[in-house]
């Protein structure tokens, strides 16, 4: 379903007029946008979406409307005011829920991307004498042993971020377009090699300022800006395939 988020503002009975035209005038604009992206697919949900975009836009609700619908949805018009955060990490439906992506992520995601290296088991004897890697009969977490039935050879598959020395062996191998090779677990034939983007930002601030500060001998203190100034966001998608998606020179670095 696509989700439309609206948000609505309070206004004093002299500009209530001007601001409900320009409300609406905002939300045709927003609507026909929409609708432009809407159309172009073909399913029966977003046909139906894109009917009632249609009649929206035809005929807007009014600001009186939107407000009793915020009522009845049990939102209230407030002073705005402080308020605080509720960490609702460890909620009992978010618990399940990451434990449920976690699982599809390692058993049914992970298989499909080019992340692994599959060698025989006579290398990996070799790597364990030259102290390498561990024994991956004692250690479950690091080596999938199987047999090639093609070859009839004991094979040992690996994530090439089990060692730090395997995605060296993975470029010798010839797998340093995307640095790896399938899984052999991977799901059933017919499902699709997957890259994988993970995208993260980070805000840095004019003036980064600490919890604490050096008091002078007479008590004096530094005068700080009540705020932390100006803020500048850098976002950027990375993956194990493509590497980091954001080029920083060293002079942004500095």
């Amino acid at each position: 379903m696509l989700g439309i988020h609206v948000c609505f503002g309070g206004t004093d009975s002299s500009s209530t007029s001007s601001n409900s035209n320009t409300n609406h005038q905002h939300t045709h604009e927003f609507t026909t946008s929409i609708l432009e992206s809407t159309n172009t697919d073909t399913s029966t949900s977003l046909k139906k979406e894109y009917a009632i975009l249609k009649g929206y836009v035809d005929n807007p609700i009014s600001w009186a409307t939107s407000r009793r619908w915020l009522q009845r949805l049990g939102y209230h018009y407030d002073l705005r005011k402080k308020t605080f955060f509720v960490d609702g990490h460890e909620r009992p439906n978010v618990v399940s829920t990451r434990n449920e992506f976690c699982s599809r992520y390692l058993t049914s995601l992970e298989p499909r991307t080019h992340r692994w290296i599959q060698v025989p088991r006579e290398t990996v004897e070799q790597w364990k004498l030259e102290n390498k890697i561990r024994d991956i009969d004692k250690d479950n977490q690091h080596g999938f042993a199987y047999l090639d039935e093609v070859l009839g050879v004991d094979m040992v598959e690996f994530h090439v971020d089990d060692y730090d020395f395997l995605p060296a062996v993975a470029k010798e191998m010839n797998f340093d377009l995307y640095g790896g090779n399938l899984s052999v677990r991977m799901p059933p034939p017919w499902s699709k090699p997957l890259m994988i983007f993970g995208q993260d930002e980070s805000v840095f601030s004019q003036f980064l300022l600490k919890p604490k500060q050096w008091v002078g001998p007479l008590g004096q203190h530094a005068l700080l800006p009540k705020t932390e100034g100006m803020s500048l966001m850098i976002s950027a998608f990375r993956s194990c395939e493509t590497g980091f998606g954001l080029q920083i020179s060293p002079t942004q670095m500095e």
